[in-house]
């Protein structure tokens, strides 16, 4: 893979993250955009099978990720980053980012939650959740009911965790 078509991919998913802290929305332009780049690179690199691989690296985190998006954990922003990164990484790659993205996230969440100074009322709502949860049996959304100061762009930590990826090598 060359170092201009990093360069590109590279740029899309930063604007993407700059979209995220902007506006707390990703536009699906930008991602299909992703998407396409990724899958014409494949195409023209591997034929069929570059195609396929690249479809099944979109497809890996909307699969592992749909019982968080289910109960209202992350949304659709936060899932199509990573689908662009799995398209344009690959089935095992996305693997890497999905882990390094979670983990980097939970650091990013606890630098927040530390700086804002709150994390009583944090561990409060997820508590209240999942006790509502267990009570009635009903899914309600997650992020919903929270308040701006339990929000946090998760493409930071998926843009990080594809950089470290790509460094990895």
């Amino acid at each position: 893979m060359g170092d201009a078509q990093i360069a590109i991919f590279l740029s899309l998913l930063f604007l993407a993250v700059l979209w995220d802290v902007r506006t707390h929305r990703i536009p699906n332009g930008l991602i299909v955009t992703g998407l396409l780049f990724s899958f014409l690179r494949e195409g023209m690199e591997a034929g069929v099978s570059g195609l396929l691989y690249a479809g099944a690296g979109m497809l890996v985190p909307c699969i592992l990720l749909a019982p968080l998006y289910h109960f209202r954990m992350i949304g659709a922003g936060d899932i199509k980053p990573l689908s662009m990164a799995g398209a344009f990484a690959l089935v095992l790659s996305i693997l890497t980012i999905l882990v390094l993205s979670f983990l980097l996230g939970g650091v990013y969440a606890a630098v927040l939650v530390l700086i804002r100074g709150n994390v009583h009322s944090r561990f409060f709502y997820l508590k209240t959740y999942l006790t509502d949860y267990v009570k009635t049996g009903r899914r309600q959304s997650y992020i919903g009911h929270s308040t701006p100061d339990g929000l946090f762009c998760f493409s930071i930590p998926v843009f990080l965790a594809v950089c470290l990826t790509l460094w990895m090598g």
